[in-house]
């Protein structure tokens, strides 16, 4: 008789964003806050970069600004393949994790002929969602995005600030999810989530 393989402890990651919005001077102070802020968890290791603006010049610019600054793993999050090309040009080296916030053929496409590795979005492949006869908003949205979701492929959940967004990571990373993306926690709600992403035990995806 075998028996089931034992869960294994294994930390999720996470990661606070700064916008290509900010501008470059904004955009290092922003960094320079997450560091602080994040120094002494063990979990918050990446940095995500945002394309806000749509611009592939500007999200450049940024990229440029968190290469020098950031040591960590980056993340770079648009749908532009313009804009992740550009932005990759500034990374050369680093190998970030490309998070298309929409399927978007090309922009995986670009980014994985440059050799990032394009990060899954719940919900990309189209299918539909079973939630019987709840109504989705009493229920965090990591918990009818991860539902039913191939286990074999990375999942990565963009949450929001404050609250909600504190709330939806963690039902996130106890449902597996690998990277939670948090748009801005204050210091109380990283400690929290660190703590949380260290002790679960679902892990489907070594980043």
């Amino acid at each position: 008789m075998t028996l089931p393989a034992k869960p294994v402890q294994k930390p999720a990651k996470l990661a606070l964003t700064v916008s290509d919005a900010l501008g470059a001077d904004a955009a290092a102070t922003r960094i320079g806050e997450i560091q602080k802020r994040t120094l002494a968890l063990s979990n918050f290791t990446y940095l995500c970069i945002r394309d806000d603006l749509r611009s592939p010049d500007s999200f450049a610019d940024i990229c440029g600004v968190a290469a020098v600054l950031w040591e960590g793993p980056l993340v770079i999050e648009s749908d532009e393949p313009e804009a992740i090309a550009k932005g990759c040009l500034h990374l050369v080296g680093r190998k970030p994790l490309v998070h298309c916030r929409e399927a978007h053929a090309e922009a995986s496409a670009i980014a994985a002929s440059l050799g990032c590795r394009v990060l899954s979005l719940p919900g990309d492949d189209g299918d539909a969602v079973d939630t019987g006869t709840q109504d989705l908003s009493e229920i965090p949205d990591a918990i009818h995005l991860l539902k039913g979701y191939d286990p074999s492929r990375p999942v990565t959940v963009h949450v929001p600030a404050g609250e909600y967004g504190v709330s939806t990571a963690a039902a996130a990373m106890m449902l597996g999810a690998d990277l939670i993306i948090a748009d801005d926690l204050d210091a109380a709600s990283c400690a929290l989530l660190d703590r949380i992403a260290t002790y679960r035990t679902v892990r489907r995806w070594d980043p």
